[in-house]
Formats: C-alpha cells, structure tokens, sequence
C-alpha cells in the first residue's frame, strides 16, 4: 500500500477528532478512538493549531473593530493576537515536553498535545463564531461565549491531562495550571505588543 493511502484524508481527520472531543468532554470512553496518536497524527495535530490562527485574527479584527481603534492599532492588535497564539498553540508542547520526564508522564505526552492541539482549534472557531455577536451589537453574548470557551478549556486540559497521562490529581492539575499561566501570559504579551509606544 502507497503512504498517500496510509495517511488519513483531512476531511476525515477532522470530523474524527471533532468526535472523538465531544466524547472526551461527555466522558465517553470510546473518546480516543478519534484522535490519531502516530508520528503522523501527532505532527498533523500541529496544522490543526495553525489552522486556528486565522479565526483568532478574525475574531481579533473584529474586537478591535468595534472598539474603533485607529488602523495602527489594529495592525498592532493583529499582530500581537497572531504572537500571543503562536507563543501559546507551540509554548505549551514545548513546557510540557520539558516536564514530561522528570514527572513520569512522557507516555502519554503525544496523546496530551494531540488532544490539545485539536481542542485548540475548535474552541478558537467556537471563540470566532462567538465574536460575530459583536458585530449584530450583543457584545455581552460574546462575553458569555468567552466565559464559556475559557471553562471548556480548562475543563479539556483537565481531562485530556487526566486521561493521557498517569490519572494523578498532581499531574492534572499541574497540566492545568502550567496552560491557563501560558494562556494568560501569552494575552497579557499580546496587549503589551498592542499597546502604542
């Protein structure tokens, strides 16, 4: 058999983990039969997260947008969301890969990012779709939407890190916390870059 018909068509890749999150998040055992945890899954899972650059910088477009902000601030804003992403869709892998070992947890190490990195995705869609509410004048419906995708996401960490990794409270909860740190430390990085000299 060729390798193209090895390798798993996007289409289906996509709807499978998109399943396979519904089932992590419902508790359903049968979650992992969604993901693809091979070498090729695993790097795969990153153009999963670089495909959710886009739907931050819309999302970031149309925040700064509503707000009125000059065009130097807009370009500033979008490009601070797009560095604060990117620090955050490749600091997590990173930290997580530097503490994997010492804590006893590399085994599940490629499970943990590949889930993640899917769930990074939709959640920065759900997130976009949400920002749209702005633009019809419902800007606390995407305060709403914002409160809600920043629990799922806490919420897939901790389960993602619980069932990936050992099932150890400490372990889980480490995960968690070292992601909302990142998460929260790459948007206070972004405002940063934002914010006019």
């Amino acid at each position: 058999m060729s390798e193209d018909a090895d390798r798993p068509r996007a289409g289906g890749e996509i709807a499978g983990a998109a399943r396979g999150l519904t089932r992590l998040i419902r508790f359903d055992p049968q979650w992992y039969e969604g993901f693809d945890f091979s070498a090729g899954g695993f790097v795969r899972s990153f153009g999963a997260a670089l495909a959710g650059l886009p739907f931050a910088i819309i999302m970031g477009a149309i925040l700064f947008r509503s707000a009125g902000v000059s065009q130097e601030v807009l370009t500033r804003g979008l490009a601070a969301t797009g560095v604060g992403y990117a620090v955050n869709a490749v600091g997590f892998p990173l930290l997580a890969a530097l503490i994997a070992r010492p804590v006893g947890v590399t085994q599940g190490y490629v499970a943990l990012i590949v889930v993640l990195n899917w769930a990074g995705l939709f959640l920065t869609m759900l997130l976009a779709a949400g920002s749209l509410a702005v633009l019809v004048g419902a800007g606390p419906l995407f305060g709403l939407v914002s409160l809600l995708q920043i629990a799922l996401k806490v919420f897939v960490v901790w389960r993602a890190a619980k069932e990936t990794l050992t099932g150890e409270l400490g372990v889980t909860v480490l995960m968690v916390v070292l992601f909302v740190a990142l998460d929260f430390g790459s948007d206070y990085l972004g405002l940063m870059l934002a914010a006019p000299s």
